[in-house]
C-alpha cells in the first residue's frame, strides 16, 4: 500500500498544475516537476520545481531601481522556512552593509522572504489538496520526509552569502517582510568585486546581469537620482 501511495503521489505531482497570485507582480502558473533526490540542504532531498509568469521582467538596473522600495547590500545571517496558504517560503535575516535608501542604514537587520524552500511531503500534499480535492485522499498517507520547492530553478538565499537586493514590502505575507522584486529578479550575489544576478534555469526572458561592483554602484546612484 505504501509503495502504491508513493507511486500515486509522484504521478499526481508530475501531472498537477495550479495558478495563483503570490506577490503583487508574480502570476504563478506552476507545473510541479520532480527530480531525483540530490545532495542539497539535507543528504537526500527531493526537488519540486515550479514555473511562473511574471507581470514584469526586470532586465536592467534602471528598471529595478525605479520600482524598488529599498536597495541594499548585505550579508545573510540565517534562514528558516515556513508554509503559508499553498506555498513554501524562505525567511532570511540580512545585515545591511551598504544602503542606497534613506530609511535604511548600515548595520540594520532586515527580514526578507522568498518563494521556495524546505518543507515536508505532508505539507506539500496538503497544499495540493487546497487546489484540487483529488489530492485530499493522500494527505493521511504522506510522510514528514523533507522536500525542497524551487521557483524557476533559482535558489533561495543561504547563510553567509553576500547579496545585493532590490526589494519591496509584501502586502500579503504575515508581518509584511521585504521581498526581492519579481521573486529572484531583484536578487544578486556579490563575489569580491563582481555582482551577478542569481541564476535561474527556466525563465529565458529574464537575462543574466553581471557587473563590476563599481559599475553597478554608479548605475544605482544615477537611477535613484531621477527616481
Amino acid at each position: 500500500m505504501k509503495k502504491l501511495f508513493l507511486a500515486l503521489f509522484l504521478v499526481g505531482m508530475l501531472t498537477s498544475s495550479t495558478a495563483f497570485i503570490l506577490h503583487n507582480n508574480i502570476n504563478m502558473s506552476s507545473k510541479n516537476k520532480i527530480t531525483q533526490p540530490t545532495k542539497n540542504v539535507n543528504d537526500n532531498i527531493q526537488m519540486i520545481y515550479s514555473d511562473a509568469d511574471f507581470d514584469k521582467n526586470y532586465n536592467s538596473i534602471e528598471d529595478l531601481s525605479k520600482d524598488a522600495d529599498i536597495i541594499i547590500q548585505g550579508v545573510v545571517l540565517k534562514v528558516s522556512y515556513f508554509d503559508y496558504n499553498i506555498e513554501t517560503y524562505t525567511k532570511s535575516q540580512v545585515k545591511v552593509t551598504k544602503s542606497y535608501s534613506k530609511n535604511i542604514k548600515e548595520g540594520d537587520i532586515l527580514t526578507f522572504t522568498e518563494i521556495g524552500g524546505i518543507t515536508t511531503q505532508k505539507n506539500f500534499v496538503k497544499a495540493l489538496s487546497k487546489k484540487s480535492a483529488k489530492f485530499s485522499q493522500y494527505v493521511e498517507h504522506a510522510t514528514d520526509k523533507p522536500i525542497k520547492r524551487v521557483l524557476c530553478g533559482a535558489d533561495v538565499m543561504q547563510p553567509n552569502q553576500q547579496v545585493l537586493l532590490f526589494a519591496t514590502k509584501s502586502t500579503i505575507l504575515p508581518e509584511n517582510p521585504y521581498v526581492p522584486l519579481g521573486a529572484f529578479q531583484g536578487k544578486f550575489l556579490i563575489n569580491g568585486t563582481s555582482i551577478s544576478r542569481i541564476k535561474n534555469n527556466d525563465e529565458k526572458s529574464i537575462i543574466p546581469l553581471n557587473f563590476n561592483k563599481a559599475v553597478i554602484d554608479q548605475k544605482i546612484q544615477a537611477a535613484i537620482k531621477i527616481k
